[in-house]
């Protein structure tokens, strides 16, 4: 394939930090679609906005404005700490 996605999928990315907003754009880049993110971290939310990709800063929000044709997976981006390994 060419880097388009045989089917485009929607996503709920779920994280505070930097490497859901290179998630989303990977995402993005294979042709699928980013159907809403939630994130306390008001950079992401700001990043989301100028997108026009619809964001919230609690998952708790979704629930008064789901994505309206709802999403294929929901994903939670996070780094774990490895020193606790």
């Amino acid at each position: 394939m060419n880097g388009q996605a045989a089917r485009s999928l929607g996503f709920l990315l779920l994280g505070e930090q930097s490497l859901l907003v290179r998630c989303a754009e990977r995402l993005l880049e294979q042709g699928h679609r980013i159907d809403g993110i939630v994130s306390e971290d008001r950079r992401i939310r700001e990043w989301a906005t100028r997108l026009g990709l619809p964001c919230h800063a609690r998952f708790e929000a979704l629930q008064a404005e789901p994505p309206a044709g709802g999403f294929d997976y929901l994903l939670k981006v996070r780094v774990r700490d490895m020193a606790a390994y």
